[in-house]
């Protein structure tokens, strides 16, 4: 040890003078001087009490800081100090943060009251530095409110949303992630021509704040085709008849027509006339249409048969049957000149009622 070395300095001394030994006595990181006088006067050791030299702290970086923030972001302050190791004390508005006491601060899920002006300090035995920290906390604005379009295939549908001002729209055509479609900040949207149906996301930017989007649908409304016609009926007078249409095509709406004329009420793909009267007897159609395009089916005719009036006229050449209120042609054989032809007919009655025969008329050259 450095005692035992002075020891020996002393008992091997034999020439009159001095000898000294420089050593840490104290162990306190300084060098101390032990001097021995050779004729046994004395041992004297100097101790080092001076204060070892230290650097004082000095924060790297920015004299202060200003950040902008939106509501439940996370952000961290954080400092990079040179010097002997310094403590650290972090401020907010002039007051100390239990338990804030690293190189960094941590903020999360941010809101309006962590607004402030914020202070590191960082201290050794050398010196103190600091640097101040400005936080500004933005409101998130509320999500838009949007109104769906809807158009014809392969054209434009307008889309829009409420909420802010035009120039602090975003929108997408993704619901996350993704870029906001160049120069789409208002609150109409003109979509591209669209085949099919497509969901849009808007939201709304302001102060640096973005709100979570909200869907847009734009809905692509399909011309209407007809698959199936509406197909022609004989009935008697009592029974029921049924016109149908089948159709492909978005938002289909129909209408019944009899001769051109819109039937009442009549606006599904099917007409049911029920107790049929001879009074029904007709052309039907139906109109078919959305906001697109709209398409007459084909004609449809009803004829009523009266069961209970009814005649056939028989001769030896044709047996003729005749309906109530209806006309026919009966043929003979090429007149003769100056010969006389003759015909015989049996006018039999197959219905209930009374016949009435009229109008007669002869045709042809005689």
């Amino acid at each position: 040890s450095s005692l035992d070395r002075v020891t020996e300095m002393w008992e091997g001394g034999s020439v009159g003078g001095w000898k000294i030994l420089i050593e840490d006595f104290n162990q306190d990181g300084l060098p101390d001087i032990a001097s021995v006088d050779v004729n046994f006067n004395g041992i004297w050791i100097l101790t080092n009490n001076s204060v070892a030299a230290c650097t004082p702290p000095t924060i790297t970086g920015n004299t202060s800081i200003v950040s902008t923030l939106c509501e439940g972001e996370d952000t961290t302050l954080s400092i990079t100090a040179s010097g002997d190791p310094p403590s650290y004390s972090w401020f907010k508005d002039g007051s100390p943060i239990s338990g804030a006491n690293t190189n960094s601060l941590m903020i999360s899920d941010i809101n309006t009251s962590d607004a402030g002006d914020y202070l590191v300090e960082v201290v050794n035995a050398c010196g103190t530095d600091q640097l101040s920290f400005s936080v500004t906390v933005n409101t998130v604005p509320s999500d838009p409110t949007v109104t769906n379009g809807s158009g014809c295939a392969n054209t434009s549908i307008t889309l829009e949303a409420s909420g802010s001002t035009d120039g602090n729209y975003r929108w997408y055509d993704v619901a996350t992630g993704g870029t906001a479609l160049s120069g789409e900040v208002n609150g109409s949207f003109n979509t591209p021509a669209l085949s099919v149906s497509t969901s849009y996301y808007v939201s709304i930017s302001e102060n640096g704040c973005e709100s979570s989007r909200s869907e847009v649908v734009a809905t692509v409304i399909n011309e209407i085709t007809i698959t199936s016609q509406p197909s022609d009926q004989t009935l008697e007078i009592g029974q029921t008849a049924v016109f149908s249409i089948m159709t492909t095509g978005d938002n289909p709406m129909y209408q019944w027509q009899k001769e051109g004329v819109d039937i009442a009420t009549e606006t599904s793909n099917s007409l049911t006339l029920a107790n049929v009267m001879i009074s029904d007897e007709g052309n039907y159609t139906c109109l078919v249409g959305n906001s697109c395009n709209s398409i007459l089916s084909d004609v449809a005719t009803l004829e009523i048969i009266d069961p209970s009036s009814g005649f056939s006229v028989t001769d030896g050449i044709q047996n003729l049957q005749i309906n109530n209120a209806q006309q026919t042609a009966i043929e003979f054989d090429p007149a003769v000149a100056g010969v006389t032809s003759s015909r015989t007919f049996i006018i039999n009655n197959t219905g209930q009622t009374t016949i009435t025969i009229s109008n007669i008329l002869l045709t042809g050259d005689m």
